[in-house]
């Protein structure tokens, strides 16, 4: 009778291991690339942050192959895949849309313009230029250029003289930006722009100069001037 117990209780207990699930801790990179990919989002309205979605498409892609590893120890493949999915689309969506929204947004009468436009090139430095021949081309015309406000400003409201710089990580952290990323902007018509983190989009006539000054806030400005009379 005690034989037959056992048996049957060895048989239960065999049975209720069969059926249980198997404990899977959640992966922390998946966890990691789910939030990185919602996250990255900001892209679209910072396109600086692309190097996020960057990173968040690299922590999906680990997530996903450490999880495919571990089948047994780890879950979270779907979270790990949303972020990858997140990422993956602000990468290549947001600079995309930001170039396409921007050519789109430049006033009639104005060259849209990049900050890299106005850096010489190795060749042209070797030359002992202190700025692009395309910048020279450009002296005295209306350009169109977009970055941000430099947080070296005296007001936060109606500012009519800073510095625009290209990236939202010198625009937010401030300090000495490099000599070739900045603009120095003086707004003679209509109202001046508020402090933030939005991208503006600036357009004036644009004037060279043979050496860096002290600029807005004290800090040392580069090579161009803007004279703005058009703000967005």
């Amino acid at each position: 009778m005690a034989t037959t117990t056992s048996l049957g209780e060895a048989h239960e207990a065999e049975t209720w291991n069969e059926g249980a699930e198997i404990y899977r801790s959640v992966s922390t990179l998946a966890v990691t690339a789910f939030v990185l990919g919602i996250a990255s989002q900001l892209a679209w309205i910072f396109p600086a942050l692309t190097v996020m979605a960057a990173a968040t498409v690299l922590v999906g892609w680990a997530a996903r192959r450490r999880i495919r590893k571990y089948p047994n120890e780890l879950t979270g493949g779907k979270l790990a895949t949303i972020g990858l999915l997140g990422g993956m689309v602000a990468l290549f969506g947001a600079p995309t849309f930001a170039v396409v929204y921007g050519n789109l947004q430049v006033p009639e009468g104005y060259e849209p313009v990049h900050f890299a436009e106005l850096r010489p090139s190795p060749d042209e430095e070797a030359q002992g230029e202190i700025v692009s021949q395309r910048a020279r081309e450009l002296e005295h015309k209306r350009i169109f250029i977009r970055g941000y406000v430099h947080p070296a400003v005296g007001t936060l409201n109606d500012i009519r003289q800073f510095v625009l710089v290209p990236d939202i990580k010198t625009c937010c952290f401030g300090g000495q930006p490099n000599i070739y990323d900045m603009v120095e902007v003086t707004v003679i018509k209509g109202k001046g722009v508020s402090y933030g983190y939005r991208r503006r989009g600036i357009g004036g006539e644009l004037l060279l100069r043979d050496e860096p000054r002290p600029g807005p806030g004290g800090i040392q400005t580069g090579y161009f001037e803007l004279r703005a009379d058009h703000v967005q």
